[in-house]
């Protein structure tokens, strides 16, 4: 079960309404001295609050299933002929965003 309410970032904490702090990203530094941990929670923070919007009730099904959606997208617009060109629009607006174009 993932922590109820919407997931913060506050620099290296996660913090949930309600609940506090639920993690700390620890501080690992790349090869030249960059710490990372801000990226991370905010990739974590990210992830989390997207797969809860798709999937309120089991959010880990959500991301479990990210790549299949992002394929059955991929193969509906390649056969964007048969299908309405508003939907098309949605598709193309989804793909672009998560391939960032």
């Amino acid at each position: 079960m993932v922590t109820e309410g919407k997931w913060e970032k506050e620099g290296n904490r996660i913090t949930v309404s309600g609940s506090g702090v639920i993690a700390i990203c620890p501080s690992p530094t790349t090869g030249n001295g960059v710490m990372e941990f801000i990226a991370n929670t905010n990739l974590i923070v990210s992830c989390v609050n997207a797969c809860k919007s798709v999937n309120q009730d089991n959010p880990q099904a959500a991301a479990e299933s990210i790549k299949e959606m992002y394929e059955a997208l991929k193969a509906t617009i390649n056969a964007q002929d048969s299908i309405p060109s508003y939907m098309a629009e949605i598709i193309n607006k989804a793909l672009a965003k998560a391939d960032r174009r």
